[in-house]
């Protein structure tokens, strides 16, 4: 993540993207095949959740999508990557050693293809220039009102209207429902 905000700072949009969701991934194998020791060990766990949830969850710069080369080029890229599992590695915590580097490759992968899976479906919309002319001005709304409506006031009717759109253009993609095969047996 350190790389995907240097990247961001010198405005290397598709680099940001690439490693911010090689991150995602990493850290959500982590979090799922690596049993912390300890009490003490697990509240490092919940910091990096709340990392992932509240400051590099997100799908990085919407303009790699917009395009089916850039967005696809994401996507092969993404597929290629593999991370690997060491013997010392550290995520972060302390861990059971109770898992084999090929049990934690399969999360890995199977993380992967669930946040593409994710990823393909985001740059569907993106790729609707409606959808992404919606959004864009959903979130300059939400930038110009440091992202607090007051209820029933006129941005707050704004901000509804613009949600009712981009709710009824995300209607006419469904997000996939199937789990990739990549995580058949994983439980």
């Amino acid at each position: 993540w350190h790389g995907a905000g240097d990247c961001s700072a010198t405005e290397r949009q598709w680099e940001t993207n690439f490693l911010l969701v090689v991150g995602q991934v990493r850290a959500m194998a982590d979090m799922t095949a690596l049993e912390p020791t300890s009490d003490k060990e697990g509240a490092k766990v919940g910091q990096l959740y709340e990392v992932l949830f509240y400051r590099t969850g997100g799908s990085g710069f919407n303009e790699v999508y917009r395009t089916e080369e850039s967005s696809q080029a994401l996507m092969s890229a993404l597929e290629g990557w593999s991370g690997r599992f060491v013997e010392k590695y550290y995520p972060g915590w302390q861990y059971k050693r109770n898992v084999t580097a090929t049990d934690y490759e399969r999360m890995l992968h199977c993380q992967k293809a669930l946040r593409v899976q994710k990823l393909e479906h985001y740059a569907t919309l993106q790729q609707d220039d409606q959808y992404h002319a919606l959004h864009q001005e959903l979130e300059l709304l939400l930038i110009e009102n440091n992202s607090v409506t007051e209820e029933g006031s006129e941005v707050d009717k704004q901000h509804q209207k613009l949600r009712e759109a981009i709710q009824s253009i995300r209607a006419q993609y469904p997000a996939p429902q199937d789990t990739p095969a990549a995580c058949d047996g994983i439980g």
